[in-house]
């Protein structure tokens, strides 16, 4: 009953906040004015991060005071609210990247000096142990891309949210599948808060979640990600699974963009969910696509959970021969004389 309390009191706080991000009154309105990297083509409000991130933590923290939950939730409280008032601020001034990254790297280093680090590498049926010190280096780097990565995809409306909204609900059953009360129910309500959110974000758009969400679920993405794996709940590579709709794009471009000698910190419109819509697709068709994939993801990492070793791997092949179809099929098809530098508006 607590769970299912907590859940809802964490969507109304966020359905309520993310309306007045969208009323010209609210101290939460922030235009996003388009710009040559974004998608979109009028100016809409991004304080919808803001509404999302404060309903999880005051939830979270009405659980504790009802639940015993764990000794490093206010570490936790304070991490993700520094990455959302940075995400705030950015939005506001567009911070220095190295103010960005200085950042980042201190709040990887205290999550990994607080609990959320690695003791191992795990796939199914097989596990590699690892010095501590390359240990952490793969932990703190681990936390500091997610943290970007998802914020390099939130460029497509109902993107950033479903993905939030599909990959902690899936943290949230395994949670229960594996009697983790206080992972599962601290996942579901983050998956609530994006719900509420996804009501104004789902295409068209009326509300962005800016860097102060984007940022900051990918940093908790990652927290989540490192907890399951110490704590045995399921491994980092069933995380890594469930958001592999975000975690190929981006890698996949990333890797291209260093071939072809591009500067990987500039702002661009090359992950291919940028380059379905530049392609002719709609917002919503592209979107409905991805989630298609996020739902197929997270269902063979739900399914992997409780089986054997065996078909772990035929599910992980699966999953990778998809991705490997997808992105091939794309190539294929694409217009020749398609251009990532293109000044095209969409």
């Amino acid at each position: 009953m607590v769970i299912l309390l907590v859940a809802a009191i964490a969507f109304l706080i966020s359905l309520f906040l993310a309306y007045r991000s969208t009323q010209a009154t609210s101290i939460f309105f922030i235009l996003d004015n388009p710009n040559h990297r974004s998608l979109h083509t009028i100016a809409t409000p991004r304080g919808g991060g803001i509404a999302l991130i404060t309903a999880v933590v005051l939830a979270w923290n009405i659980f504790a005071l009802t639940t015993p939950t764990f000794d490093n939730l206010l570490v936790l409280n304070a991490s993700v609210l520094t990455l959302s008032v940075l995400g705030l601020l950015d939005d506001l001034y567009k911070l220095k990247p190295i103010i960005r990254f200085a950042v980042h790297l201190l709040v990887a280093v205290v999550s990994y000096l607080f609990g959320w680090g690695l003791e191992s590498l795990k796939l199914p049926g097989l596990e590699l142990s690892i010095p501590p010190s390359i240990a952490m280096i793969i932990a703190i780097l681990f936390i500091i891309w997610m943290l970007n990565l998802y914020n390099f995809m939130d460029g497509m409306d109902g993107f950033a949210g479903g993905m939030t909204l599909v990959g902690f609900s899936t943290f949230a059953i395994l949670g229960f599948i594996q009697g983790e009360q206080v992972f599962a129910t601290l996942s579901l309500i983050i998956a609530a808060s994006s719900l509420a959110f996804l009501l104004f974000n789902f295409p068209p758009a009326k509300l962005f979640m800016g860097d102060a969400g984007s940022v900051t679920l990918g940093f908790m993405v990652s927290i989540f990600a490192l907890w399951a794996d110490n704590k045995n709940i399921f491994s980092l590579w069933v995380s890594i699974l469930i958001f592999s709709p975000f975690i190929v794009d981006a890698t996949v471009t990333l890797f291209k963009r260093i071939y072809k000698k591009k500067k990987i910190w500039e702002a661009h419109r090359s992950h291919y969910y940028q380059l379905l819509v530049q392609s002719g697709w709609s917002h919503r068709k592209t979107v409905i696509f991805e989630y298609y994939l996020m739902l197929l993801s997270s269902s063979f990492a739900i399914i992997a959970v409780v089986s054997s070793n065996r078909v772990q791997w035929l599910l992980l092949i699966s999953i990778f021969i998809v991705y490997i179809v997808l992105i091939t099929l794309y190539h294929l098809k694409k217009n020749p004389e398609e251009n990532e530098e293109s000044t095209k508006r969409i």
